[in-house]
């Protein structure tokens, strides 16, 4: 799960939870906050919409991370649709409820062949750097104007490191490579998959949404 800071090493939490021993821990990850069902497989949220996403979510962000607390979640990524302006609120009422916090943010990336249709994309910052990406990236596509509404990100501003500290999600059918997929063009696909893994290293993971649709 990526953090929105650099991870250090707790050596004390061992011996809050034997499982987790000294293992690499976000700073925010309070000893409290820590109990033996975490190694357990869980479902976690990594595609929430907040308010801030204006016309592509409505669920606000402190009843979010209630509901999640009463719930027993110990952690939400926040994703909204080309910004990350409620990051601030959401990364420190998460903590203060004992919640982790993944900082993310849903992009729309250019589509060459039709600018009106963008693709999807699902970056989470795994380090401090990833949030300096992700800053550059927004800022990049609200300064250049390329879309009326919310800007969009040109692919090649991945080139060179532009994604560094970033974990990418496919976008799942929505993406370049769900919709090369969808569309059989196995070769494209192919060459997409390998664009992708050079633009994140270690750090693309082709996404499926199980949502009960033919797509």
């Amino acid at each position: 799960i990526p953090f929105l800071h650099e991870r250090r090493r707790y050596p004390d939490i061992g011996a809050h939870d034997g499982a987790l021993g000294s293992e690499p821990l976000a700073p925010f990850l309070h000893p409290y906050s820590l109990s033996t069902h975490m190694t357990d497989p869980r479902f976690i949220h990594l595609r929430f919409h907040s308010e801030y996403s204006i016309t592509d979510g409505i669920v606000r962000v402190d009843p979010m991370i209630h509901a999640v607390e009463k719930s027993g979640g110990v952690a939400i990524g926040i994703c909204d649709l080309m910004n990350i302006f409620g990051g601030l609120r959401f990364y420190t009422h998460a903590l203060a409820a004992g919640i982790k916090p993944i900082l993310g943010c849903d992009l729309k990336v250019m589509n060459p062949k039709d600018l009106k249709k963008p693709y999807r994309l699902g970056v989470y910052c795994m380090n401090h750097e990833g949030y300096h990406s992700l800053c550059v990236l927004l800022t990049k596509a609200f300064l250049t104007k390329n879309d009326a509404a919310r800007g969009l990100i040109d692919p090649a501003w991945f080139d060179n490191g532009g994604g560094k500290g970033l974990i990418c999600l496919s976008g799942a059918s929505q993406g370049e490579l769900g919709q090369l997929l969808l569309s059989k063009r196995w070769a494209l696909a192919e060459e997409a998959l390998e664009r992708y893994k050079a633009w994140f290293p270690d750090c693309f993971y082709v996404e499926l949404q199980r949502a009960g649709r033919p797509s």
